[in-house]
């Protein structure tokens, strides 16, 4: 080996290395499911399919976290309270809006312990089917895992823009905390 490619090498590495290891970002639950009570769906898109049920738990392996972490999770059509727990401790609830939008939760330190864990969606005891899923977790606190882009709008014309919404991805409104 060259003396150039022993260097290159030694600096390559090391931030090869860190680029596998720092990926705070990680899926636990890539599907989207539809909650509600079966044979008798609230909405027209869901006539003849089955809801997974009105409650879900997600069991998933992790780390324990000594420090607060980030829980996105992907929701559509939220009218109701539903609760959010973690390991069977209250984590928050989801965010009421009928859009389909990404929420992210604060995971308390020490909420997560090592091994298997358990979500939990637990619905109103009213009638309200959802979506939701696409759950990730973030290693890092909210503070830093949503401080990675900044949007500025300006209104020029303010008789004619009263409001805006900002869909960010596929028709999904902005990560909202």
């Amino acid at each position: 080996m060259t003396r150039l490619n022993r260097v290159l090498s030694a600096v390559l590495l090391p931030g090869a290395v860190a680029s596998v290891v720092a990926q705070p970002l990680r899926v636990i639950d890539p599907k989207l499911y539809y909650l509600g009570t079966p044979g008798d769906p609230e909405w027209q898109e869901f006539a003849g399919k089955t809801p997974h049920g009105r409650r879900l738990d997600l069991k998933f392996a992790a780390q324990a976290n000594t420090n607060e972490s980030t829980l996105f999770i992907r929701q559509r059509d939220v009218k109701l309270d539903w609760g959010l727990e973690l390991n069977g401790s209250k984590l928050g609830k989801l965010f009421l809006s009928e859009q389909d939008l990404n929420q992210a939760l604060t995971v308390p330190a020490g909420a997560l312990r090592e091994g298997e864990n358990t979500l939990s969606i637990i619905p109103p005891k009213e009638r309200d089917d959802i979506e939701v899923g696409e759950i990730k977790l973030d290693s890092r606190p909210p503070k830093e895992a949503l401080n990675e882009s900044t949007l500025i709008i300006s209104v020029s014309d303010e008789d004619r823009c009263k409001r805006r919404a900002v869909p960010v991805s596929h028709g999904r409104f902005p990560t909202l905390n």
